[in-house]
């Protein structure tokens, strides 16, 4: 009767597991489907087509670029790494448990052939650099599953905490994640184009007088940030005349300025040229703000979700929460770098909105969730809060390079 009872209750939990996960998927699919149907109720009808069209040529070939690189040019790891000499074993228990296999799955660093040879220059090449150079993890299945893991985070993360972090990336694999937020992804893509197709139109409907009236807003806008900002001078700055990584930060915020006095100034002013002119556009806006804030929640839930089945795969939630404490603290030193000639402060305010527009959750957030499922589960609560609480010293060594900081900076 006993090992009847523990079937069925592990049916009816991994049961209820799969619709929890299926009623995520489906919200966001739908919400941003909706999102998309309204955005072409709102343009002229040819803009889906221009979308599509964009969207198969040009995005589809980023992606086959992006997939032939990750397959055929990463470096993989040894089995016995300088600083991971277990990495192979942890590895070899991680493929039993998850059903996937070395042959197909081995580990990689974020290197590529070519860095090994050359200065990276294009985009991808870019990205595996400052990837390869930080500390980093991820899982990328497009059409061969790929699980990466940096040489700094191998440095970093001692052997429990290496396993949760690559159980964590295996988690990812298992559930198709990079295929579920590909296409969600496409859709949002899309959504954007189709609004911004519509605020050019829109534009053009405000006639000659309008589209000038928006070139000279545009420049003023540009000029009287360059002109009345303490920091005009960076914004039309090379990047070879830009001292440090804050300066890098300071520039992608003055054109975040100009932007928003150009919305402010021109739609009041166009919305003279042609009625409708701030409704379409700011609709437009809204719609295609509400495609990137799905996305962005989209890849929250499922990393939320990877930590849970990286504790299903039998990582140590201890191990993943001191992991992750390790990289709260080189992500403040990071911030520290970035602004130490400068004082910052970021109200509450700004770190909400910072956060809706992430990727991924905050260190704290799933380390509060991960402690919770640690109780559940039966873990002392003297060890969660030694994990959760106790001082962790890391060496300088460990930081980031500076170049790499800034290079990081262009992307905050």
């Amino acid at each position: 009767i006993k090992i009847t009872f523990e079937v069925r209750k592990s049916f009816w939990n991994s049961l209820i597991r799969v619709e929890v996960v299926s009623v995520n998927i489906i919200f966001y699919y739908s919400a941003t489907l909706v999102i998309l149907a309204a955005s072409v109720a709102l343009g002229p009808p040819w803009a889906i087509l221009v979308a599509l069209v964009y969207v198969i040529i040009f995005d589809w070939a980023c992606y086959r670029t992006w997939k032939d690189h990750l397959e055929n040019n990463l470096v993989p790891h040894a089995d016995i790494h300088e600083f991971a000499p277990n990495l192979g074993k942890i590895a070899d228990r991680l493929y039993k448990v998850s059903g996937l296999t070395a042959e197909n799955n081995p580990i990689y660093d974020f290197r590529t052939k070519s860095s090994l040879e050359k200065k990276p220059h294009k985009l991808h090449e870019r990205w595996a650099h400052l990837m390869a150079n930080s500390h980093n993890a991820a899982a990328l299945h497009m059409g061969r599953p790929i699980i990466m893991i940096s040489t700094p985070l191998l440095q970093l993360l001692d052997d429990p905490e290496e396993e949760a972090a690559l159980a964590h990336e295996f988690a990812h694999v298992m559930a198709h994640d990079t295929y579920l937020q590909l296409f969600q992804k496409l859709l949002a893509r899309i959504t954007s184009i189709v609004n911004m197709i519509t605020s050019l139109w829109a534009l053009i409907m405000t006639g000659f007088r309008g589209v000038i009236s928006s070139v000279v807003i545009g420049i003023g806008s540009l000029l009287s940030v360059k002109h009345f900002h303490p920091d005009g001078r960076l914004l039309f700055a090379k990047k070879d005349k830009l001292k440090g990584a804050l300066d890098v930060l300071k520039r992608n915020r003055l054109h975040g300025k100009s932007k928003m006095i150009y919305r402010i100034t021109s739609w009041p002013i166009l919305t003279y040229f042609f009625h409708y002119y701030m409704a379409y556009v700011a609709t437009a806006w809204g719609l295609s703000l509400t495609a990137t804030l799905l996305t962005a929640s989209f890849s929250r839930s499922r990393e939320y979700k990877a930590d849970q089945m990286a504790l299903q795969l039998g990582a140590d939630p201890i191990a993943l929460i001191t992991a992750l404490r390790k990289l709260t603290i080189l992500e403040k030193r990071n911030r520290l770098t970035l602004h130490s000639d400068h004082a910052h402060t970021r109200t509450s305010f700004k770190k909400t909105w910072k956060q809706l527009f992430s990727t991924h959750p905050p260190f704290d957030s799933r380390i509060e969730r991960i402690a919770t499922t640690a109780r559940k589960r039966g873990v002392s609560e003297g060890l969660i809060g030694k994990a959760t609480t106790q001082p962790i010293e890391l060496s300088k060594e460990h930081d980031a390079p500076y170049e790499v900081i800034k290079q990081m900076a262009r992307n905050l």
